[in-house]
């Protein structure tokens, strides 16, 4: 726990979490302080569904987006895709983001001679990943730790179903949108899952952007205002 939370522990009233896996870390620190849960938003007219695919060079096309660090695993998807180009011959993979992994990723794509397949995009500005996200097919991730990925919110938000590890804040955003699956960490398990959203790509999409609406920023902010109201 950081020392501004120890000198503040005192004082604090109220915690507001961004899922029920953050809000079960944070009461390991601060059992007794009331704790409530509100999702991170997302603008949904600015994300929103579009039919042109400006940017889609397969067929699925996949896209993942976020800080390439080791943990959010991209290696994984890129250490099966052998697999799923056996079951998907013409499937595509673009990744936006940079880190520190980048590296480590550009050598694995590179030793399986996946240059044509899987691409490393870097980052990009917000009118272009809003044409990234329409261009994609299916949102991926698979990553081994997280409390909220707003990426997975973005994209829904365009009406792109989900394909996402078995992590409880993915279990949570799962169960209440109905909008993807979950997979385990194996190739079979992907393909499975991934061949599941296709055959309903409908219902998964249409999931995608009511839950999304659900939680645009004007509701998030609303819920927020009436904690401060409660508070004042």
């Amino acid at each position: 726990m950081g020392i501004t939370s120890i000198i503040c522990k005192k004082r604090i009233n109220k915690i507001i979490s961004i899922s029920e896996s953050a809000k079960k870390e944070i009461q390991q620190y601060f059992p007794t302080t009331s704790n409530s849960i509100i999702y991170n938003g997302v603008n949904t007219n600015f994300y929103k569904q579009n039919n042109e695919k400006k940017f889609q060079k397969g067929n699925p096309q996949l896209l993942f987006v976020g800080n390439l660090f080791e943990y959010k695993n991209i290696q994984f998807i890129i250490e099966i895709f052998s697999q799923l180009k056996q079951k998907f011959p013409k499937i595509h993979f673009q990744i936006i983001g940079d880190g520190t992994y980048k590296k480590n990723l550009n050598e694995l794509i590179d030793k399986y001679n996946f240059q044509d397949q899987i691409v490393l995009v870097g980052r990009v500005n917000d009118e272009q990943l809003r044409e990234y996200y329409a261009s994609c097919d299916i949102y991926t991730t698979a990553s081994t730790w997280e409390f909220f990925n707003l990426p997975l919110l973005e994209s829904m938000s365009c009406g792109k179903p989900i394909l996402v590890s078995n992590l409880p804040v993915h279990q949570e955003i799962i169960s209440k949108s109905h909008a993807g699956n979950i997979f385990s960490m194996n190739e079979n398990s992907f393909i499975e899952k991934m061949e599941s959203i296709l055959e309903n790509y409908e219902e998964f999409s249409k999931n995608a952007r009511k839950f999304a609406l659900e939680n645009n920023w004007a509701k998030m902010a609303e819920k927020i205002s009436k904690i401060y109201d409660e508070l004042i």
